[in-house]
C-alpha cells in the first residue's frame, strides 16, 4: 500500500520557508519502538534540511518535545515557527507504518494529513517522499539536483537501521554507560549490514566523544575511531557526515593540515551540513584564526537555529578570541534554550572570569560543576579560577579531590595542569601539559590559545611545546 492522502486546508498563498518537524512518538514502552522513532525524526530533519530554500528547526532543538501531549502553539511560538510536522511511527512485522500531519501551528489547523504502509527496507525513501511532499504543499521550490536526490530508492536492512537508531539515541546522552551503549548497537548495526554507512559513522563519532571526555584513552580511541570514518568513506566517499568525523579525529589528533583539507572537503559536499561549519569554527579558534572562526560558527548558527550546542559553542569561539560580553550573551542564548544546560554556565563563568567578576564566575562554575555531575573538566576550572581569585586553599582541595579521581577513573592531565596554572605553579603546570601532550588528549588542542595558559606563554617550555603539536606561530 502506497500511502492515502486527505488534504484538508490549502496552504497560505504566502511561502513558508521555516519549519519544525516535532519528535515522531511510537507505542510507549518499547525502547526499540522508540529508538525508531527518534532515529526518523532525526532523518526526516536532514532530508528537509538539504533543501536550501527551506529552513528547518535542528534535531537538537526539537528533541525535549516528546510529550505526545504537547502544546504546538506554545512549542511554534519558542521554535519561531508557523508550521510542524507531526507524526506517529508504528514498527511491526516487517512494516512501518506512519500517520503524519502538517500543521498550521498557531490555530493548531492541518494542511494536510497523510498515511504510509510500507516495507521497512524503504525507509530511506519514505523519509524522502515525506520530504519532498512537505516542501510540494508549504510551496517550497526543490533545485534539480535536490528533486533527484529526494526520488532516490535506497533500500536499507531495517535491522541496521533500528540498531543505529538506538546507538544514536544512547549517543545523545553522552554518559560513559550510553556511550559503550552505543557502540554496541552500532556494532550490532554492522554485523546486519556491513555496508551502511551511517553505523560506521556513528560508530566513528562515539570513539571521538569517549576520546574527548576522556572516558577511553587516545592510544585506543584513535585507531578505533579513524578505522571506522575510513570505512565509511571507503563505502561512500561522498559523505560530508564521514569527511567531518575523519577531520575531527585528525583535529584530536594534532594533524591540523588534514584536518582542515577534510573539513573543507565535508563543506564542498554538503555546504548546508551546518555540523561541518561549527567543527571547523572550532578547529579555526584553536588556531588563532577567530575571524574565519566566527564567520564558521555564524554560518552554523543561520543553518541550524536555534541549535542549543552550536549557540553555546559560538561561545566558545568568542571566548578565544577574547570577546567576553559576547560569550555571556551566546551563553544566555543557549540557556533561555535550556536552563540546565553545563556547557553554557561552563562558558559564561570562564568570561566572568576573564573579566575579574570573582562572585558570578564562582557562582556560575560552581553550577556548571553540580550539572554536570561534578564532571572533571568544571572541576579543573572551578580550581583555577579559585586560584586566580586568591582562594587557595579551596583550589588545592579540588587540585587533591581530582587527583584521588584519577586514581579510580580516567582523568585528563590537562585538568590537573589547569589547575596549577591558576595557582602559579609553572613548573607543574607545563609538567602535566607534557603529560597531556603524550597521552595525546583531545582538550590539548586550544592550549595555545586558551587565556588560562596565558601565563605560560614566555616560558620557553610551552614555546616547545607548542613547536612539537606544530601550534607555534
Amino acid at each position: 500500500v502506497g500511502g492515502l492522502r486527505e488534504r484538508i486546508w490549502r496552504a497560505p498563498a504566502g511561502r513558508i520557508e521555516r519549519i519544525a518537524v516535532l519528535p515522531i512518538t511510537a507505542p510507549g514502552g518499547d525502547p526499540q519502538q522508540e529508538a525508531f522513532a527518534d532515529g526518523m525524526t532525526f532523518e526526516l530533519i536532514a532530508e528537509l534540511t538539504s533543501i536550501s530554500a527551506l529552513q528547518v528547526v535542528p534535531y537538537s532543538s526539537v528533541v525535549r518535545y516528546k510529550d505526545p501531549n504537547r502544546n504546538i502553539p506554545e512549542i511554534a511560538r519558542k521554535l519561531k515557527v508557523q508550521v510542524v510536522l507531526d507524526a506517529s511511527v508504528h514498527l511491526s512485522g516487517g512494516r512501518v507504518r506512519i500517520a503524519a500531519q502538517l500543521i498550521q501551528a498557531p490555530t493548531e489547523t492541518p494542511l494536510w494529513t497523510r498515511t504510509y504502509d510500507r516495507d521497512s527496507s524503504g525507509v530511506v525513501a519514505l523519509e524522502r517522499e515525506v520530504a519532498s511532499e512537505v516542501a510540494r504543499e508549504i510551496r517550497v521550490a526543490l533545485t534539480p539536483g535536490e528533486a533527484a536526490r529526494l526520488a532516490q530508492q535506497t533500500p536499507v536492512n531495517p535491522e541496521a537501521y533500528v540498531a543505529t537508531s538506538m546507538g544514536r539515541f544512547h549517543w545523545n546522552k553522552r554518559s560513559r554507560e550510553d556511550l559503550n551503549k552505543a557502540i554496541e548497537y552500532f556494532q550490532t548495526a554492522i554485523a546486519k549490514d556491513p555496508k551502511y554507512v551511517p553505523a560506521f559513522v556513528g560508530q566513528a563519532d562515539t570513539y571521538l566523544v569517549l576520546w574527548g571526555n576522556a572516558f577511553l584513552s587516545p592510544d585506543r580511541a584513535y585507531p578505533l575511531a579513524r578505522a571506522a570514518a575510513e570505512q565509511a568513506l571507503a563505502l561512500d566517499e561522498s559523505s560530508a557526515e564521514a569527511h567531518v568525523s575523519l577531520a575531527s579525529i585528525h583535529f584530536f589528533h594534532y594533524e591540523w593540515a588534514d584536518a582542515e583539507k577534510e573539513f573543507l572537503r565535508a563543506i564542498a559536499l554538503n555546504p548546508r551540513y551546518a555540523t561541518a561549519h561549527h567543527w571547523y569554527a572550532l578547529f579555526l579558534s584553536s588556531q588563532g584564526r577567530h575571524t574565519e572562526a566566527i564567520e564558521e560558527i555564524k554560518r552554523a548558527q543561520q543553518l541550524e537555529a536555534p541549535s542549543l550546542i552550536i549557540t553555546a559553542n559560538a561561545g566558545w569561539c568568542y571566548y578565544l578570541a577574547g570577546q567576553y560580553d559576547q560569550v555571556i550573551e551566546q551563553a544566555q542564548r543557549a540557556l533561555d534554550l535550556d536552563a540546565n544546560f553545563d556547557v553554557a554556565y561552563g562558558y559564561m563563568g570562564q568570561a566572568y572570569v576573564e573579566k575579574g567578576m570573582a562572585k558570578e564566575a564562582l557562582e556560575v562554575l560552581s553550577k556548571a560543576r553540580e550539572l554536570s555531575g561534578k564532571g572533571a573538566g568544571y572541576h579543573a576550572e572551578l580550581g583555577n579560577a579559585y586560584a586566580l581569585f586568591g582562594k587557595t586553599n579551596e583550589a588545592l582541595r579540588l587540585l587533591v579531590e581530582l587527583k584521588e579521581l584519577s586514581q579510580r577513573e580516567s582523568v585528563a592531565a590537562y585538568n590537573v595542569a589547569m589547575i596549577y596554572a591558576g595557582l602559579g605553579d609553572k613548573n607543574q603546570a607545563l609538567a602535566w601539559l607534557e603529560k597531556s601532550y603524550a597521552n595525546r588528549e583531545a582538550r590539548l588542542v586550544n592550549v595555545a590559545v586558551h587565556p588560562r595558559f596565558g601565563s605560560l606563554r614566555k616560558e620557553p617550555r610551552f614555546a616547545e611545546l607548542l613547536r612539537r603539536m606544530g601550534l607555534a606561530r
